[in-house]
């Protein structure tokens, strides 16, 4: 269970469905993109296969890229998310980490993009959001990456232990920017941050 939980990272999937909102999607498409989302985590491990983490089935990940897709009803959005997903999964090969924090922003560019416009303000803020987000998530495993043979930009830059907690204060300053657009009661947003920093370090690392 404990495994589980922290491959579907609560204090990430409450910020992505926080986006949603902030997009401005029906409840179908927040959950068929929730879903989506969900698809992309479960991927993510069975690619990277790290042995601190549970290995999932890859019917799994199937299933929830199918189902994600059918309910959101976004063929075009999920094409692209799941494109953009395959070519994050490449992180820990040669040196893709040096671009994974661009294909991460345009993994969830591509939502807002396509429904809002590809120049719409809220495509824009959310790619460099993303960029910005996994860069942080970057510096914080610098020590880790490092042992573990990968390429990311704060190893290029010669960054070479981690910094624990700067990624979780972006993730909690990216959610209060996506509750800020939306019209969703403060108690939600103090509840997310709650569970954001309580679920944090389920996720082992």
């Amino acid at each position: 269970m404990k495994n589980f939980l922290g491959t579907i990272r609560i204090y990430s999937l409450l910020d992505f469905v926080l986006l949603l909102f902030a997009i401005g999607l029906s409840n179908q498409k927040i959950i068929g993109f929730t879903i989506l989302h969900l698809g992309f985590l479960f991927f993510l491990e069975y690619q990277h296969k790290h042995s601190y983490r549970g290995i999932h089935s890859p019917y799994l990940w199937i299933t929830l890229f199918i189902l994600g897709t059918l309910i959101s009803g976004e063929y075009i959005v999920s094409i692209l998310f799941i494109f953009f997903s395959f070519l994050y999964a490449q992180k820990n090969k040669s040196k893709w980490g040096l671009i994974s924090p661009i294909i991460r922003g345009l993994q969830n560019y591509t939502i807002p993009a396509v429904i809002l416009g590809w120049t719409s303000y809220m495509a824009i803020i959310v790619f460099f959001v993303f960029f910005v987000r996994n860069l942080c998530g970057d510096i914080r495993d610098s020590g880790k990456d490092g042992r573990e043979g990968m390429h990311t930009i704060p190893l290029f830059l010669g960054l070479k232990r981690n910094v624990p907690y700067l990624h979780l204060f972006t993730v909690m300053l990216t959610s209060t920017l996506w509750w800020s657009l939306t019209e969703l009661h403060i108690g939600i947003l103090l509840t997310v941050l709650v569970l954001q920093i309580l679920t944090y370090n389920i996720t082992r690392r």
